[in-house]
């Protein structure tokens, strides 16, 4: 989970149905990707193996909103392991699938816990790495009509520095940055939850959200 100039985590929602009982035996699931990340990796073993199989989109991308069957298989306990577009891993232990078992859905909250990451608040660093100074550095949420406070305060996040923004309510937020020549970036409808992470600013980051 990643848009405009950072790329911010997350809703995963796994829609698994399995296949009728017609097929004795037999399971297939389709994963259903209605995330803000794309997948890029789908392992799928039975869960008394040692070893994860191949993956199983084999070198595609399961896109944000597009789904993915996984078919044939037998009835059986099975281990899968998502990996997103940031190389996060989600690892479900002893799935069962056989039959028609309806669907499994997988939350935002729940992919979050699966990653390690704390879900109920969100944290997010921002590391400078454009040539300017930023000066002033503001944020709200994305149904506020009005700007937080300058979070820098009396600071400067000098270029080559970072800065941290936590204990954040999980949410879409807006942030504007402007920097030592009083030039106005924004960006809008970020998702933050659990903790995003190093995001870094470049030159070209900073100009295109400038408009120049």
């Amino acid at each position: 989970m990643r848009s405009t100039t950072w790329s911010m985590v997350l809703t995963l929602f796994i829609s698994v149905g399995l296949a009728s009982e017609a097929e004795a035996g037999r399971a297939t699931a389709t994963l259903v990707n209605s995330s803000n990340f794309d997948i890029y990796e789908l392992y799928l073993s039975p869960s008394h193996a040692t070893r994860w199989g191949a993956d199983q989109l084999r070198r595609e991308v399961l896109e944000t909103g597009y789904s993915f069957t996984l078919s044939g298989m037998s009835c059986g306990d099975y281990d899968i392991k998502i990996v997103d577009e940031d190389s996060d891993e989600c690892i479900i232990n002893e799935v069962y699938l056989c039959g028609d078992e309806g669907d499994w859905v997988l939350t935002d909250e729940e992919l979050l816990e699966c990653q390690g990451f704390e879900t109920d608040t969100a944290s997010v660093t921002l590391a400078n790495r454009s040539s300017w100074d930023i000066h002033r550095l503001y944020i709200s949420s994305s149904r506020s009509k009005r700007w937080g406070p300058d979070q820098l305060g009396d600071e400067i996040l000098n270029s080559g520095y970072s800065f941290t923004l936590s204990g954040l309510d999980c949410g879409e937020y807006d942030l504007k940055l402007i920097d030592e020549d009083g030039d106005v970036c924004e960006v809008h409808e970020i998702y933050l939850c659990g903790a995003e992470g190093e995001q870094s600013l470049t030159d070209k980051d900073l100009l295109e959200c400038q408009g120049f």
